[in-house]
């Protein structure tokens, strides 16, 4: 392992005076010590500027930056401009750190001499056996965690600064949604090997967990596109052969429109808001599953792009209840088979 590197941890806050110390105290609490400690207000009204003026006051690894409110990603983008470390990690202002979590991401980081070390519950990864990935000769790897939900997010990873830097790679600051996404699979096509480890290193709040509004449909749906975008020119810089490429890309298009069709349900319901949605449809996500190339498509897809095209809404939205219902009995069925078993 090569000598301890500082690592510089960016928390964005806004408004977060009731977990804010949480936070801070479980990431100066770290048995990993050379760290620092950027927090970004970005324009809070509460306590939370008070407070991180005090820690800063208390440690001097603290350093405080107060700006205008402008979003997640600029809050982001500020701190990794005025970072110091060899490598960075992201915590949001809500969440909180087990004690050892830099020590267990930075060791994974050093012993495999990757450029981002990422954290995940996937169960084919062991925890006494981490995940080396080389991103352009082992391509099915890279896609199998690309597609698991610990992939969206920059919190558990550490990643290499010099690689972000060198590349010009920064949150997009007009999104609200999808940024995540967006900045890890850009960032994966300038990584020549990537580990992944079966650790715990990050605590999410339930109670402030993101979700996908009837306010930010139509914006999640266009995002959607853009991170189809950055993963086809990860794909092309891989040893991924293009069937190989236009598979992916029409399974996550499909993931996608289904994952706006489920938000339909749960906020939809006007004969208007079905229309659009089916406009949207059309117009986002068509495209993506009919590109040319040889690809096995999906019976269930095929199906809404038959009613996308016909511009009937009302089809288009009985069919997906019509699967989601299957799936759902689906899943009961394999709880009730497996409690079964285990009698």
């Amino acid at each position: 392992m090569k000598n301890k590197a500082k690592i510089s941890i960016i928390v964005p806050i806004w408004n977060s005076e009731g977990y804010l110390r949480r936070c801070v105290d479980s990431i100066l609490g770290q048995t990993y010590s050379d760290i620092e400690l950027i927090l970004v207000d970005d324009g809070s009204t509460d306590q939370s500027p008070k407070i991180c003026d005090e820690y800063a006051r208390k440690d001097a690894r603290v350093r405080v930056f107060h700006k205008e409110n402008g979003g997640v990603s600029s809050a982001r983008n500020l701190g990794m401009r005025n970072a110091t470390g060899e490598c960075i990690c992201f915590v949001d202002s809500d969440d909180y750190l087990p004690l050892t979590s830099i020590a267990d991401l930075y060791e994974g980081y050093c012993k495999n001499e990757v450029q981002c070390c990422c954290a995940t519950k996937d169960p084919q990864v062991r925890k006494d056996a981490p995940l080396l990935i080389s991103i352009k000769n082992e391509p099915q790897q890279l896609l199998h965690y690309l597609v698991q939900s610990d992939s969206y997010t920059v919190y558990s990873k550490l990643f290499d600064l010099n690689v972000i830097r060198a590349n010009n790679l920064w949150f997009d600051e007009k999104l609200r949604t999808s940024e995540d996404a967006l900045f890890i699979r850009q960032l994966f096509r300038y990584c020549s090997r990537i580990v992944l480890i079966q650790k715990t290193v990050y605590c999410r709040d339930p109670s402030n967990a993101d979700s996908i509004t009837k306010k930010g449909y139509a914006e999640y749906a266009r995002n959607f596109e853009r991170k189809l975008n950055a993963l086809t020119e990860l794909c092309d810089a891989t040893a991924l052969s293009p069937a190989e490429t236009e598979q992916f890309l029409y399974q996550r298009a499909a993931h996608g429109l289904r994952i706006c069709m489920y938000h339909y349900f749960q906020n939809w319901k006007t004969e208007e808001d079905r229309l659009r949605l089916t406009e949207l449809a059309l117009e986002i996500f068509h495209p993506w599953l009919t590109r040319e190339g040889t690809c096995q498509k999906d019976k269930w897809v095929e199906k809404y792009l038959r009613e996308i095209r016909q511009k009937d809404a009302n089809a288009f939205c009985r069919s997906y209840r019509k699967e989601f219902d299957r799936q759902q009995w689906m899943l009961r069925f394999k709880r009730i088979a497996k409690k079964a078993l285990h009698r």
